[in-house]
């Protein structure tokens, strides 16, 4: 008798209950798990029959990356990935001696939604993979505590060398896992530690340069705060430089090429000048003596083209109109990830490309940094 893994919710984001199902009497009958979706409604959906539909580009991209991750992106697979529709699930399973990480994209989706970030599919696709290569599939068990504990480590480990912050790797069980568990699914506060030690893990093998945990950069489907404008450089009146060294220390900070702190921030600015304010190209520095923009200035806020640095570590280059992200623009996150495309007001407003610093790429629409539907 083949086994056949159907995971509560995509691996128990909701607990399983309920006995196995009935079998049928056939030579490749499978031992099925009732599926649980959201608000706890039962479905007695079943497989699709995996011949008949292939996985798409997306899906095949993120098991490639998941598997580099894991240091097991040579060779060839010994799974297969389908795509199943109106299965409303995702699930590792063994069918006639061929193991398969099943999966419902439009599922996917909703979770993606649900959570606010497309990590949470990402750690689903893990956890599923995790089940094969641990040989969950293989022994005729089913799904039992100590298996999804292993697998929940294993997504953790991945998420953190895929990129993700030990929150990208634990916001699919916190926002979507009961708090009690069963006889096949470990309560929330079991899984969260065992994502968290296997990010940990990770961490303590493949430390990252900038920080032991980076903070999550917005994904996607994750809502960005605003761009932070920039308030205008404007000259704060000086008879002569005092002891402080502000003001105007070199050239001609009126009408030409001129050196200038400003008195109450402390910051610097170094280029061009129109009628006391920035005009033209320059450089402007935090207080720190950091850069923290360089571009078009236009009566003293950043317009034309430019590169601004922030201090968390992020950095945007493109068009700027009045001090704000406006136009096209490439934004790269502290921790690698970079989206490409169109800004307005300092949101992230129309078509743009989503690249992780693992290598995957998701094109994406928005509207005021609201994600829209695919067109």
């Amino acid at each position: 008798m083949n086994s056949f893994f159907k995971q509560g919710l995509l691996w128990g984001l909701l607990a399983v209950s309920g006995p196995v199902m009935a079998q049928d009497s056939t030579d490749n009958q499978e031992d099925r798990f009732p599926t649980w979706s959201y608000g706890s409604q039962k479905l007695q959906k079943g497989p699709c029959d995996v011949y008949l539909f292939k996985s798409n580009q997306h899906a095949e991209t993120v098991v490639d990356n998941i598997l580099k991750s894991a240091g097991m992106g040579f060779g060839k697979r010994n799974f297969q990935v389908v795509e199943c529709p109106n299965t409303d699930n995702c699930y590792a399973t063994i069918i006639n001696g061929t193991r398969y990480v099943v999966y419902d994209n439009a599922f996917l989706k909703l979770v993606e939604n649900r959570t606010q970030t497309d990590w949470s599919a990402v750690s689903i696709m893990a956890h599923e993979i995790g089940h094969h290569i641990l040989g969950h599939t293989s022994d005729g068990t089913g799904s039992r505590p100590d298996k999804e504990l292993q697998a929940d480590y294993f997504s953790g480990f991945v998420l953190h060398n895929l990129g993700g912050s030990l929150e990208n790797a634990q916001i699919a069980i916190k926002l979507l896992q009961n708090d009690e568990g069963d006889y096949t699914h470990p309560p929330k506060r079991d899984r969260l530690s065992a994502i968290e030690k296997g990010w940990r893990e990770a961490d303590n093998f493949y430390p990252r340069i900038a920080s032991k945990e980076p903070a999550s950069s917005p994904t996607p489907s994750t809502p960005v705060a605003k761009l932070p404008s920039v308030p205008p450089v404007t000259k704060v009146e000086t008879k002569a430089p005092e002891i402080t060294q502000t003001g105007c220390l070199a050239g001609n900070c009126d009408n030409g090429t001129g050196l200038y702190v400003n008195r109450k921030t402390l910051e610097k600015y170094e280029g061009d000048w129109k009628e006391s304010r920035p005009n033209g190209f320059g450089t402007q520095y935090y207080s720190t003596g950091k850069k923290k923009y360089e571009g078009n200035f236009l009566n003293g806020r950043f317009d034309g083209k430019g590169t601004l640095w922030y201090t968390n570590g992020a950095m945007y280059a493109g068009d700027f109109s009045a001090g704000q992200c406006h136009g096209k623009g490439v934004l790269r996150y502290a921790n690698g990830d970079r989206y490409l495309g169109d800004f307005k007001n300092g949101y992230r407003h129309g078509k743009g490309k989503y690249i992780y610093a693992s290598g995957y790429e998701e094109v994406l629409y928005y509207l005021n940094d609201k994600r829209q539907p695919e067109k």
